[in-house]
């Protein structure tokens, strides 16, 4: 799904936007004794008639089938860390002319895991996932640390000249393709953690009920703003959410964890 250069989404996903809108999710889910599961979930959406002639069904199609395929290689569940393995997929359709896969894995101990922020599986660089401390019900999450780049740019403000929400070509030519505004509709991502038993306490900024958000952009929202734009270019450039600036984390239709550490105490 990422290129190098297009680390986030990448050149091949950009490639399938001009025809599909898509939404991705991971979901860690913790049990009381530190063992759980990871769920990715991919759904993809053909718009209408026109997307579908654009080649939208044959992609949408081949991409679930290679990522219901490559669910099953052990090395894609040593991806995420030591003592992780397949558990099963399941074909969703959450709603009209939507369709997708849930792919969940399971793992023996949280600590042996390694997650990049974005989901991006081809991620080598360990400063860029985040990685766990799980004791006696209590689960650190240590969230990749902004660079000194991105120290720099925090002092900045967001470029917006030249991202222009009206326009139908909205970020222009990046790589091979022209990204459009109407290929970044219904766009999605999130990375959340899940604690069925409940969460007694926790300083996470992002929290709801038994479920913290460590990332999520909404690119419906982000769309609408010079500056949402932007964001989504940077994101379009770079692995690393936690070194947008500040401003950008303030918008609507992105979070990011601003801590570098996240402490949740199980019930």
């Amino acid at each position: 799904m990422k290129a190098k250069i297009f680390s986030l989404f990448g050149i091949a996903l950009l490639a399938f936007l001009q025809s599909c809108s898509f939404q991705s999710e991971t979901v860690i889910s913790v049990n009381k004794d530190g063992s759980g599961t990871i769920s990715e979930t991919a759904v993809v959406r053909i718009p209408n008639d026109k997307f579908k002639k654009g080649g939208g069904d044959k992609l949408a199609n081949d991409f679930l089938a290679s990522m219901k395929s490559g669910a099953r290689d052990q090395r894609r569940s040593e991806q995420f860390g030591e003592g992780v393995s397949f558990f099963e997929d399941e074909e969703i359709e959450p709603n009209a002319g939507s369709r997708g896969l849930r792919v969940t894995y399971q793992f023996r101990d949280i600590n042996e895991l390694s997650i990049p922020l974005t989901g991006n599986n081809r991620e080598k660089n360990p400063e860029n996932k985040v990685t766990f401390l799980f004791n006696d019900g209590r689960l650190t999450i240590n969230l990749p640390k902004t660079n000194q780049d991105g120290n720099a740019a925090k002092r900045g403000e967001l470029e917006t000249e030249g991202f222009d929400p009206e326009d139908p070509n909205i970020l222009g030519e990046l790589g091979l393709v022209v990204v459009t505004k109407d290929s970044l509709k219904g766009v999605k991502l999130g990375f959340k953690i899940v604690f069925p038993e409940g969460i007694k306490r926790t300083n996470s900024t992002f929290q709801k009920d038994q479920t913290i958000t460590l990332f999520e952009i909404d690119c419906d929202e982000l769309i609408k703003t010079s500056k949402g734009v932007s964001v989504i270019k940077k994101l379009l450039q770079s692995n690393a959410p936690q070194n947008l600036p500040d401003e950008a984390k303030k918008l609507k239709g992105i979070k990011v964890e601003p801590k570098n550490e996240v402490v949740v105490t199980l019930k």
